[in-house]
């Protein structure tokens, strides 16, 4: 159990929990400041969201959360180390058809602006380059230049084109491959054979915004 200078530490982390065999029935008799911690705790708690502001009140707490694991009520464990998060930062998503002309884009950042035909035809390039290099089979699945990452994933006749800033997630990935299944689901009779014309696909900001919203 920590010491009194650990728990007042505002950089110290504590996770309290309540021991699962606890029978709030049998808590009558307790004062109603430990039944009302113990209610609480009917789900985990960080500490420092507990924890009184005032020097009074905060010592009256800190001794009832020593009265509770002395009983064998609560566990209070100290948090040893932390994981930053990077969110992806999404920036522009293109569609494009298996043989390199672009069917739609969509800009998630004011800042990103790219011609969609130049970004189609770089796909395109290097697509053929990598098959004519490397003699694989195996599709180019991510790209990454400097902090820019592009993921890739494929339908049957079109393919999905997601750049975007930081670290890549599965659920970033996971949004792109569900945004190019129901995209090609959606237009099936026009891309089996695309003539090219793109009013089809003119209405789809909200598909778009509907799959990736955070």
């Amino acid at each position: 159990f920590p010491t009194y200078d650990e728990y007042a530490k505002t950089d110290t982390r504590y996770l309290i929990t309540r021991s699962s065999d606890i029978d709030l029935r049998n808590i009558a008799l307790e004062r109603e400041e430990v039944k009302s911690l113990l209610e609480m705790l009917e789900t985990d708690q960080m500490l420092d969201k507990l924890k009184p502001v005032e020097e009074k009140e905060m010592q009256r707490f800190y001794f009832t959360l020593k009265y509770l694991y002395n009983k064998n009520q609560i566990d209070v464990l100290k948090q040893e180390f932390s994981y930053i998060y990077e969110k992806a930062e999404k920036q522009g998503l293109y569609i494009i058809y298996d043989d390199g002309r672009g069917i739609f884009d969509y800009n998630f950042s004011k800042e990103y602006d790219h011609d969609p035909g130049i970004v189609s035809g770089m796909f395109s390039a290097i697509t053929s380059f990598i098959k004519e290099t490397t003699k694989s089979q195996e599709l180019l699945k991510t790209i990454d230049h400097g902090d820019i990452t592009i993921l890739i994933e494929y339908g049957n006749r079109i393919f999905g084109a997601l750049f975007i800033k930081g670290k890549q997630t599965a659920e970033v990935r996971s949004s792109l491959k569900e945004l190019v299944t129901t995209f090609e689901a959606k237009y099936a009779e026009v891309l089996a054979d695309w003539s090219g014309a793109l009013i089809y696909f003119k209405e789809d900001n909200k598909l778009v915004e509907n799959i990736f919203k955070d």
